[in-house]
């Protein structure tokens, strides 16, 4: 879902813009408001926050952050001189990489284990993840400027990581919840589109991208519901399959994909889909999936794996 909600705006970007790219921006908007935030339940679901403390946020940053370093600096060899590389150092040292999602997902899961670890009943718990996606609202209302490792994200999605530690303690019936949650969502989509769920953002629906300058207060309510109903529809749907080799291998190295696939649809469109044809596209789709898996394959062989933290 990331890299197809991604095909669109790599072909913006390089001036193609036709019918079928606005049916891939219109289909996008789909799911763009849920696509990061279930990507943090997950991360709640598949974490273990009973770690000491230390341990934790190096374990975190080994596997989370390093990774999003290496593979950055991997992508400039291309094209490395002095002032890509201070670039690239100055974009580490502020910002933890180019990639916003690692550095948010890095923080959040620190603020996530204090939360953890520090408060002891489950209804406090709630009120201060709450409280955290309001003060990262109100800040992605009203400030613009210099945002540290994307502290801001970090706080609207810091919740999404407790929802999925809370889903993965309590069992319940995912078959009998996935339809809930997928009524849920298409109800959620169908009020945003007829205005009854005031949105008023670039995209149809809202969702929690690398820009935060069009939240406002009437997107409150909405991105809750689209965000929480979607994610949850996701991880519902995922137990109708009981067992899939390719999505399994795809889950496992979702983070690679998703910090080099933006590199190779450009490439690729820029090189064999310059006229925007439905068939080119959904094939560069395709294939940048299969390309992605292919290194995915070589950064996990024996002697290179430390590029992805695991050493």
């Amino acid at each position: 879902m990331v890299v197809y909600g991604h095909v669109y705006g790599v072909m913006h970007a390089n001036g193609i813009d036709n019918t079928f790219a606005d049916y891939l921006h219109q289909s996008c908007n789909l799911f763009i408001s849920f696509y990061m935030p279930c990507f943090f339940v997950i991360t709640g679901w598949c974490s273990n926050f009973k770690q000491p403390f230390f341990q934790f946020v190096c374990q975190s940053f080994k596997a989370i952050v390093f990774p999003g370093i290496t593979l950055s600096l991997l992508l400039l060899i291309r094209d490395i001189n002095y002032e890509s590389f201070y670039s690239f150092a100055k974009n580490v040292l502020f910002y933890g990489g180019y990639y916003w999602f690692l550095s948010s997902l890095f923080l959040a899961r620190i603020i996530v284990w204090i939360v953890t670890n520090w408060v002891d009943n489950i209804r406090s718990k709630i009120i201060v993840n709450i409280l955290l996606f309001v003060i990262g609202f109100i800040f992605g209302m009203f400030y613009h400027g210099f945002e540290p490792w994307w502290f801001i994200h970090a706080l609207l999605l810091t919740p999404y990581i407790s929802i999925g530690m809370l889903l993965k303690k309590h069992e319940i019936n995912y078959v009998k919840a996935s339809l809930l949650f997928t009524i849920s969502f298409i109800i959620t989509i169908v009020l945003s589109h007829i205005n009854i769920l005031n949105i008023g953002y670039f995209y149809h629906v809202p969702a929690i991208t690398q820009m935060l300058i069009n939240l406002n207060p009437s997107m409150f309510i909405s991105l809750i519901l689209l965000s929480v109903t979607g994610s949850l529809m996701i991880l519902g749907l995922s137990k109708w399959i009981s067992a899939n080799r390719i999505l399994e291998y795809l889950g496992r190295n979702s983070l690679i994909i998703y910090c080099v696939h933006a590199f190779v649809l450009t490439i690729l469109i820029r090189h064999f889909a310059v006229d925007g044809e439905c068939i080119k596209i959904v094939f560069i789709y395709l294939l940048t999936v299969l390309i992605c898996s292919m290194i995915s394959f070589v950064l996990n062989l024996k002697y290179i794996r430390f590029i992805i933290g695991k050493f």
